[in-house]
C-alpha cells in the first residue's frame, strides 16, 4: 500500500475527529472503513492525535481522543465543542480569493475545491466569474502544463544555475506546480534516467514531439529543491549582512551567532552559483567544509579582479 502523502491525512484525520465528536465512539474497524484506510494507519492515525491540540498547545488546548481495546472515544475536542465561526463578508471574499488562488497553483484536486468555491460564493450572493484572481506565472508554465496534462514528451531549453550554462533536455512532464512563490517543473529526464526538477522561469523554450510517454511515476509532495544525488554538503560561515541567504537558498541553519551572522549547509553540485554568493555576501563569508573549497571565496574574488583587469 502506497504511504499516504500529507495532503491526505490532513483532511482525513480532520473528519475522523468530526466524526468522534458527533457519535461519541466508535471501532477503530469502522473508522477505517469509513475514511479509506487500513485499521493499522488509523491505530497510527489515532495515536498521533494524542500529540495534537490548538494554541498555546497546554493542558486545556489538547485533543482527548483515547482508545480501549478497539473502541475509540472522546473527551475534550477543542476544534469542535466552539461555536462555529461565522465569516464577515470581506472575510468570506478573502477566502474566495485564496480559494481561487489554490486552484490556479495546480496543487489541489480542483473537484472538492471547486465545489467549496461554489457553494462560499453562493453564500456570498456573487457570481465566481466576476472574481478575477492573477497568478503571476512564467512564459512556458502553460505549454508544460498542457504537456503534462496530454502525457506528451517534450525538449526543453534550460538555463542551469549552478553549472551558468544553457542545454536541451528531452523529458516527460508529470507536473507543475507553485511551491514558495515560484512553479516548478518535475519531469523524468531521458538523459538521466530519473525524475528532476525544473524551475519554469529558467526555461528558455518548449518543443512538443508528438510523443505520448505512459510512465507511472510516483511523486512525493511538491518541493523546491531535491538534492541530486551527485550533490555534496557544504557548510559556510556567513556574516549578519548576508543572513538572508538562509531564507533564499534551500538551506539549513546550524548555527545563529550573537552578531547576527549564521552557519549553513548547501547542497552543492556545481561551485558557480556558490562563488557567486559568496562574492555577494562579502568578505567575511568563508567556507568552513570541505576542506577542498575552503579557498573559494578567494579564487572567486582572484578570478572576478582578473576579469575586470584590476589590481
Amino acid at each position: 500500500m502506497t504511504r499516504p502523502s500529507v495532503a491526505e491525512r490532513l483532511p482525513r484525520v480532520l473528519a475522523v475527529l468530526a466524526y468522534l465528536h458527533q457519535e461519541g465512539s466508535a471501532s477503530v474497524a469502522e473508522l477505517a472503513a469509513r475514511f479509506g484506510c487500513t485499521v493499522e494507519w488509523m491505530r497510527r492515525e489515532l495515536q498521533l492525535l494524542a500529540l495534537c491540540g490548538v494554541p498555546p498547545y497546554d493542558a486545556l488546548g489538547a485533543i482527548d481522543v483515547f482508545v480501549d481495546g478497539d473502541q475509540v472515544g472522546t473527551g475534550r475536542l477543542p476544534h469542535f465543542v466552539r461555536s462555529p465561526h461565522r465569516l464577515s463578508r470581506a472575510e468570506g471574499l478573502a477566502v474566495l480569493a485564496a480559494g481561487e488562488s489554490l486552484l490556479a497553483s495546480g496543487l489541489f484536486d480542483v473537484g472538492p475545491l471547486d465545489e467549496a468555491l461554489d457553494a462560499l460564493a453562493g453564500a456570498l450572493g456573487i457570481d465566481r466569474a466576476d472574481v478575477e484572481v492573477v497568478v503571476d506565472a512564467p512564459p512556458w508554465r502553460d505549454a508544460l502544463r498542457d504537456a503534462a496534462d496530454r502525457s506528451e514528451t517534450v525538449e526543453l531549453t534550460y538555463y542551469t544555475l549552478w553549472r551558468d550554462e544553457v542545454g536541451d533536455h528531452r523529458v516527460d512532464p508529470l507536473r507543475v506546480a507553485l511551491v514558495a512563490g515560484a512553479w516548478y517543473l518535475d519531469a523524468w529526464d531521458h538523459r538521466a534516467d530519473e525524475v528532476r526538477k525544473y524551475r519554469v522561469s529558467r526555461v528558455q523554450d518548449v518543443r512538443p514531439t508528438g510523443e505520448r510517454f505512459d510512465r507511472p511515476v510516483v511523486l512525493d509532495e511538491p518541493r523546491a529543491f531535491v538534492a541530486p544525488a551527485a550533490a555534496r554538503e557544504v557548510r559556510l560561515a556567513l556574516p549578519a549582512s548576508a543572513a538572508w541567504a538562509a531564507e533564499v537558498y534551500p538551506a539549513e541553519v546550524v548555527a545563529r551567532h550573537d552578531d547576527g551572522g549564521v552557519e549553513l549547509l548547501l547542497q552543492v553540485v556545481g561551485t558557480t552559483w556558490l562563488e557567486r554568493l559568496l562574492l555577494r555576501a562579502g568578505p567575511d563569508a568563508r567556507v568552513l567544509e570541505p576542506a577542498e573549497l575552503t579557498d573559494l571565496p578567494a579564487r572567486a574574488a582572484r578570478r572576478l579582479l582578473a576579469r575586470l583587469d584590476l589590481p
